[in-house]
């Protein structure tokens, strides 16, 4: 074996560390998260797997009420609640999650699940992905609805 062999040898599975390393640094490990969405189609549930980065606790479970604002990625089912509808606060405290949403909650929309199922399938979400949830209070503009 020639010395130029030998460098190539030693160079090369440096070279694909360092690269795999460089991708797993920008690619961190995520965790998967399940959201469970209303169909269209009567009586049926879409479920999506979603990959959210490491974040803290509380922090993380503002991230996950919010994707669950934003929808499904599916256009085949529905939104947990009308448009416009945003997270006013999210905090945890003692086994309990309270969240408060805008007045929009409470508006129409036939691209939304129906208030109470938006609920229920809200509540579906967070204790199914968040183990350590035990009760979620539900307020919409300050006062509490479920």
């Amino acid at each position: 074996m020639t010395e130029k062999q030998r460098k190539i040898l030693i160079i090369f599975p440096a070279a694909v560390f360092v690269i795999s390393l460089f991708f797993w640094i920008v690619n961190r490990p995520k965790t998967r998260y399940v959201l469970f969405f209303e169909s269209f189609d009567k009586g049926r549930q879409c479920l999506e797997e979603r990959y959210f980065p490491h974040i803290e606790k509380e922090r993380r479970l503002q991230f996950f009420v919010n994707e669950l604002l934003l929808g499904p990625q599916n256009p085949r089912c529905k939104l947990l609640f009308p448009k416009g509808t945003h997270m006013l606060f999210c905090f945890f405290d003692g086994g309990t999650l309270f969240v408060n949403f805008s007045g929009d909650i409470v508006k129409s929309d036939d691209a939304a699940s129906e208030i109470n199922a938006g609920f229920d399938l809200l509540r579906k979400n967070i204790l199914h992905n968040f183990k350590y949830v035990k009760k979620i209070e539900i307020f919409a503009d300050n006062k509490e609805v479920f």
